[in-house]
């Protein structure tokens, strides 16, 4: 009981702090739904725990939670005080419990859940990667109470990527640290709970543009996507990203439906966090950079620089600690470096792409990581092309696009077994989240007027 107390904790504390940080957007604050603050706020509070936990580590400091709630607490209040405006908030739609199909399939939907959440609970042993990566460091820093960032030259003479960023680790450290003590079993419930915010981003996001009941079969798609499970249960980093990129990517979206900058200014929060997660991050913003542009009208070329400035300026300013810690340690990325970015690396890979090709196409198949996602996309695609005059339809196509290029790119410049086997898998599953988004406001037009959305209150 005293475990489970201190993990609740260890949610309920950043979830608090990710409230109040987003109550400083008070016009946007009320733009959301209450399910909706809570995603933003678990995601944005952990961030804001864990580059605290960070820079106390660049000082040699250790962070006992009490310590780094009071150093947060204060300048959050501070600046509610000096920004926060009420704004009534907007009228919700009434809403109904539901009929059969649709308490059927939540009860479906819960049941997944449940099961998913059981399972990395009881599992005996994480993926690889959450063993000897996430898991690892975080025991680590738990015990210091600290990042022994003066022990890396050491510790990155063995296998574990001491060049990714730490946010997952420290999120480890910080419930172990509400525990009292490292408990491996109640550590893995932190990508669980990161996936079923995904997922409720997902459907809120969803619920405004269609009915209850098709933004629940998007909900349903998402949380039975096999292999997005088998990372949660593995206890990895990818589902943690995933969050970060799609509430990214939804924030710009709502930035082009008000026009409200506050929009703006979360989604390059979330996409700092995002590179603060894993490298890939920084793909991901650039994604968003893309789409930026593209969102953007020809009369407005001007803006959309400063746009792209502002975004860049605060997704760097929020890695510059670790970026700068790891040049001045010599901490390299063992896939990709000086070596293999160069182009005779590259051409000498060519030879490769027939290879990596056929990896992929055998992924799109794979029931068991996809089931049929890839094939309903593609037959969404061409049953349905004009929806892609839709401006949200567009965008997600786009990223879709993208990802698929460098996924298809990692593919050709590192084709090793390792890659292709597995990672090639991992990174195809935010595009096949991304597909199944897509293939839901695909039918937005046939539902027009029919939205049963709570409405953002």
């Amino acid at each position: 009981m005293s475990d489970f107390i201190g993990f609740a904790g260890a949610i309920i504390l950043p979830a608090a702090i990710g409230l109040l940080a987003l109550s400083v957007w008070g016009d946007i604050f009320y733009r959301f739904h209450h399910g909706e603050r809570l995603v933003y706020a678990l995601g944005l509070g952990f961030g804001i725990l864990t580059l605290i936990m960070f820079l106390f580590s660049c000082f040699h400091l250790r962070f006992p939670p009490p310590l780094i709630i009071f150093v947060v607490l204060i300048p959050l209040v501070i600046l509610r005080k000096m920004f926060f405006k009420a704004v009534e908030p907007e009228k919700a739609a009434p809403s109904s419990p539901g009929n059969l199909p649709e308490r059927l399939l939540w009860l479906i939907i819960i049941f997944v859940v449940i099961f998913v959440v059981f399972r990395a609970f009881m599992i005996e042993r994480e993926l690889w990667d959450g063993w000897a990566v996430w898991n690892f460091k975080g025991r680590i820093y738990s015990f210091h109470q600290r990042i022994p960032l003066e022990e890396f030259p050491q510790l990155s003479k063995v296998w574990g990527n001491w060049d990714y960023p730490h946010h997952v680790p420290l999120m480890e450290a910080w419930a172990s640290l509400c525990l009292g003590r490292w408990h491996e079993n109640w550590m893995r419930l932190v990508f669980p709970m990161f996936w079923i915010a995904s997922g409720a981003g997902v459907y809120f996001f969803l619920l405004r543009s269609v009915n209850r009941m098709t933004a629940l079969m998007g909900l349903f798609c998402f949380v039975t996507l096999g292999k997005l499970q088998q990372m949660v249960i593995g206890s990895i980093a990818e589902p943690v990203v995933i969050f970060y990129y799609l509430t990214s990517l939804v924030l710009l979206v709502r930035w082009r439906e008000d026009n409200n900058t506050n929009f703006f200014t979360l989604s390059a929060v979330m996409a700092g966090l995002a590179c603060w997660t894993k490298n890939e991050g920084f793909a991901y913003t650039l994604f968003n950079l893309i789409t930026i542009v593209l969102l953007l009208s020809e009369k407005d070329i001007v803006r959309g620089i400063k746009q792209v400035a502002w975004y860049s300026f605060i997704v760097i300013a929020m890695n510059a600690p670790w970026i700068l810690v790891k040049n001045i340690l010599g901490l390299k990325n063992i896939h990709l470096n000086e070596g293999t970015l160069s182009l005779p690396y590259l051409m000498g890979n060519l030879g490769h792409v027939p290879e990596v090709l056929s990896a992929f196409l055998q992924y799109t198949v794979w029931w068991s990581y996809f089931n049929i996602v890839w094939f309903a996309f593609a037959l969404t695609l061409m049953v349905n092309a004009q929806c892609l005059k839709d401006r949200h339809c567009k965008i997600v196509v786009v990223s879709i696009c993208l990802n698929l290029s460098m996924i298809i790119g990692m593919g050709i410049l590192e084709p090793s077994a390792q890659y292709l086997q597995d990672a090639m898998g991992r990174l195809l599953v935010t595009p096949a989240v991304l597909a199944i988004i897509f293939m839901i406001l695909a039918q937005r037009g046939r539902f027009a007027g029919t939205s049963t959305t709570a409405g953002p209150v």
